[in-house]
């Protein structure tokens, strides 16, 4: 419906990383993206970037860079985590998945991920069908 697109325009959202394995840099971009979760000294945190993009051929973007170091961590993850609906409880929210990422920061990347998902289905129960599952899409790795 095209009033609908120029009441409600479509954007794009996207965090794009470039890491040199080399060196440990990890360029990146956000473009409207939820901020990846990086583990460094031991616990997880909410990386930081200020400024949002929005992708367009003819416009700049900032681009930051963070240096990784062995043991490091991130955890990439779209809104369908952030914004889960738990009933009542609002949303699930990153201040809930952090608590379930540090629950074992240490843990191999499968767990780490599972971590989230349980904490997830815990917090959704059924509320809209489990709705969340098919619209979270976690990535994590390591160095």
């Amino acid at each position: 419906n095209k009033e609908e697109t120029k009441q409600f325009p479509q954007k794009v959202m996207a965090w794009i990383g470039i890491m040199d394995l080399k060196s440990g840099e990890l360029f990146y971009i956000n473009a409207n993206a939820d901020s990846p979760a990086i583990k460094k000294d031991g616990q997880f945190r909410i990386l930081e970037d200020k400024e949002d993009a929005i992708l367009m051929a003819d416009e700049g973007f900032k681009e930051y860079c963070i240096q990784m170091r062995e043991g490091d961590r991130l955890f990439l993850y779209t809104d369908g985590i952030s914004e889960a609906a738990g009933g009542t409880s609002g949303m699930f929210g990153t201040d809930r998945m952090l608590d379930a990422l540090n629950s074992e920061p240490d843990a191999d990347v499968r767990k780490v991920i599972e971590n989230v998902q349980e904490r997830l289905s815990g917090f959704c129960g059924n509320s809209h069908r489990k709705s969340w599952t098919k619209s979270w899409t976690p990535a994590a790795t390591r160095c």
